[in-house]
């Protein structure tokens, strides 16, 4: 980040924002309107300049043009490039995932998938259309040809997501090496994903062989997940167990198998919350960010769910 901005005004510009985001408890209200009147009703109290006949479209567009307004002034603040980023580089992924699946079933991909990126999803189907990836920037240009060359290979969705998967993490990491916070967090949430794919497996009764390890698992996690299993084990409360060496703890191992997504996010959150930055650190920031994107999607599948009934 600039030294040349002042931390304290920055941190309280931050604050500010923050102090506009939803409650949870604002957010479960509007996500429970019955009707899109309502729905937009609430959001007028919350102060959304938003119209009474205003459509989806119109919606979605007013969300996103105000978040990457944010993203622009936090942005003109800070100066890394690369912290801001990683930011939109899953958003990047999700929709190339959407191009490539478009492709691999031969369906009009809806234009409601659209998600906050950087990448206009137009540009990336002309560059799936014409095999070339190169008019992308760096590093996505190249993970993206990777991932494409996967599939022009095997034409196997379940593998070439995984590709993707696997390529986004490493993409993240390459954003991250800057920045010890996002660093750690992104090695934790690859270690987290590596044990939710084992109880998954183990959840399916079925036994994972060191070929699936090799094929599923996302390396440069905390933990070397394939050295820290018995590969022979159907024992899921085993697999739990890799939560302690990540010092997480308070875990109900009855419990919190019901739900993994909602635990790695549980984690996540908390890692967020305690992690101990220092001067000019992009922590509060990114959080910041990722409460703000949370909402945005909290409320664009709220009002889609509302036009789908009517």
């Amino acid at each position: 980040m600039k030294k040349s901005v002042d931390y304290s005004f920055l941190m309280g510009y931050v604050s500010g924002l923050s102090a506009k985001l939803l409650t949870k408890q604002k957010l479960e209200k509007i996500k429970n309107s019955k009707t899109i009147e309502k729905f937009l009703n609430l959001l007028k109290k919350e102060g959304f300049k938003i119209k009474n006949e205003t459509k989806y479209k119109e919606f979605e567009d007013l969300l996103e043009k105000s978040f990457y307004k944010t993203i622009k002034e936090l942005k003109s603040f800070c100066g890394d490039s690369e912290e801001f980023e990683y930011i939109f580089c899953k958003n990047n992924f999700l929709n190339f995932k959407i191009c490539l699946n478009e492709e691999f079933s031969n369906k009009e991909t809806k234009s409601f998938n659209v998600f906050l990126s950087d990448i206009d999803q137009e540009e990336i189907k002309e560059c799936i259309k014409n095999k070339d990836f190169s008019s992308l920037k760096k590093p996505f240009n190249i993970a993206f040809k990777n991932c494409f060359n996967v599939f022009l290979e095997l034409q196997n969705k379940k593998q070439i997501d995984i590709k993707i998967d696997q390529e986004m993490y490493q993409t993240l990491l390459k954003f991250a090496r800057n920045n010890k916070f996002l660093e750690k967090r992104t090695k934790l949430e690859i270690t987290l994903k590596n044990i939710n794919f084992l109880i998954r497996s183990l959840n399916l009764n079925k036994n994972i062989t060191e070929k699936e390890l090799n094929l599923c698992l996302i390396e440069n996690g905390i933990l070397d997940v394939k050295n820290q299993i018995n590969l022979k084990t159907k024992n899921v409360k085993d697999i739990l167990l890799l939560y302690e060496k990540l010092n997480i703890t308070n875990l109900n191992l009855n419990e919190e198998i019901v739900n993994i997504e909602k635990l790695e996010e549980k984690i996540l959150k908390e890692f967020d919350e305690t992690y101990i930055f220092e001067s000019f650190s992009f922590t509060p920031i990114f959080n910041f960010i990722v409460s703000l994107k949370k909402e945005i999607e909290i409320l664009k599948e709220t009002m889609l769910k509302l036009n789908m009934k009517n």
